[in-house]
């Protein structure tokens, strides 16, 4: 118990919060009150979110693709391809095999979609080092903490392995990591089909996720704290709506305001360009772009 409890410490000192007994409370349920992300600020405070209701259409996951049912998402796209098989763990590993040959970006630059110089801290970074303009996080702790949010999500499904090993946005990975994967979503796969959609008040219960806000009306969620696996997969069997656990909103014209942007690192003027790739659903990054042609086929 003692290491898991360290791991999720670095974990949340990543994220530029503190572990404190009140970060397990229940979320704040306003579902069926305004049902707005902006009322995370009026109705809790930094140990606490909210639980709204939404669609897959509004929502991004692995940073970059839309978790709508008919997006390039290869979590989605393997588990839609191995639903119409009888041998759901072959199509899996046969879908997610491609992707992860394919998608190999060098850097975190490259990942996020920008032309080389335009971030130009991140030209040199690893792909998993991708560091967002709205991030309580230096490089530095982001590189720490991805890789202890590695270790510790790994070893939650019963594999002592690090970021050396890989990264599930992206190839290359091992073997080990393939199967992982694999399994994570066979296992829902079959979870979903027998139980449907299952959530819960505890830590990991939901779906977590910050919020892009862009005007009054509308936003864009962006899986975070949990669930890039399960979000994919209800998507992916046919859900449409879903109860996701607010953590964050983050809105655009607060764009000098981001912590990445008073750092330097990110210049107002890329940190809106990946704001607005998000947040538009844009296939942007050229790394992808052989993946995104094979599936168009």
């Amino acid at each position: 118990m003692g290491l898991i409890k360290k791991l999720i410490t670095k974990v949340f000192d990543y994220f530029g919060y503190t572990l404190t007994k009140n970060i397990y409370n229940k979320p704040v349920d306003i579902r069926g009150l305004s049902n707005n992300p902006r009322a995370l600020s009026y109705f809790t405070n930094t140990n606490r979110q909210i639980l709204i209701n939404t669609t897959f259409d509004k929502g991004r996951g692995l940073e970059m693709f839309s978790l709508s049912p008919n997006s390039h998402h290869p979590f989605i796209v393997a588990i839609k391809y191995a639903l119409t098989t009888n041998n759901y763990k072959k199509a899996l590993k046969e879908k997610l095999s491609q992707y992860y040959s394919l998608v190999q970006p060098q850097s975190s630059s490259e990942w996020l979609g920008f032309d080389k110089g335009e971030v130009p801290l991140l030209d040199n970074e690893p792909a998993w080092v991708s560091l967002l303009p709205w991030e309580n996080s230096s490089l530095k702790n982001k590189k720490n903490g991805r890789n202890e949010c590695a270790i510790y999500d790994n070893s939650e499904h019963g594999a002592n392995l690090d970021i050396s090993e890989g990264w599930r946005s992206f190839g290359p990975v091992s073997d080990e990591v393939l199967e992982l994967e694999v399994n994570r979503l066979y296992k829902l796969m079959n979870s979903i089909k027998k139980n449907g959609i299952l959530r819960d008040d505890n830590f990991g219960g939901d779906i977590g996720a910050i919020i892009l806000l862009k005007d009054e009306t509308d936003y864009r969620w962006v899986v975070e704290w949990g669930g890039q696996h399960r979000s994919a997969a209800i998507s992916a069997m046919g859900y449409t709506d879903i109860s996701i656990r607010v953590w964050q909103v983050v809105e655009r014209k607060d764009v000098s305001l981001w912590p990445n942007v008073q750092s330097g690192l990110y210049s107002k003027k890329m940190a809106l360009k990946i704001f607005d790739n998000i947040y538009d659903g844009k296939f942007t990054s050229n790394i992808t772009k052989d993946w995104k042609n094979n599936e168009s086929k």
